[in-house]
């Protein structure tokens, strides 16, 4: 896939934005399309040492994005959701913004769910719970994807 761009550090100091070919997901793999992503200390320490990491790397990995493309073996989210309880995770996100978005419409994880990760997150947290739709329509809503980033913007 081409297209995309990314900043890669080529060199200790050197870096800069950089056309990427994505590859397709393998079998237990999948392409999530960033949209947005912070850059951290970790990543300063990369840029002025090149620390622990083959050159060239692509910068920064505190990213949110949407899943685009699994690969052939990648289980749905209901089946993850099954071995997995997230809401044991959010006690440890304890001062991080949390933003869920979720339609009431989606019928693989009801939008209750949300209202529970929502009552056990600590601030800054919102919830924004949509008029029926699924887990899609939220994703690609561009006005929702800009008032996350707005509403990220003014809490980070």
């Amino acid at each position: 896939m081409s297209g995309d761009r990314g900043v890669v550090l080529s060199d200790v100091g050197r870096y800069g934005p950089t056309d990427l070919t994505i590859d397709e997901p393998g079998p237990n793999e999948l392409v999530v399309r960033i949209e947005a992503s912070g850059v951290c200390h970790s990543d300063l320490h990369v840029i002025e040492t090149a620390w622990a990491h083959e050159l060239p790397v692509l910068l920064g990995h505190e990213a949110a994005g949407v899943v685009d493309l699994v690969g052939a073996d990648v289980r749905g989210l209901a089946a993850w959701l099954e071995e997995n309880d997230v809401r044991h995770a959010v006690p440890l996100m304890a001062g991080k913004a949390l933003m869920l978005v979720h339609a009431r419409g989606d019928e693989v994880v009801p939008y209750t769910f949300s209202e529970e990760l929502f009552e056990r997150a600590s601030e800054p947290k919102r919830l924004l719970l949509l008029e029926g739709g699924d887990h899609r329509s939220a994703q690609h809503d561009p006005e929702i994807q800009g008032e996350t980033l707005r509403w990220l913007a003014q809490v980070i």
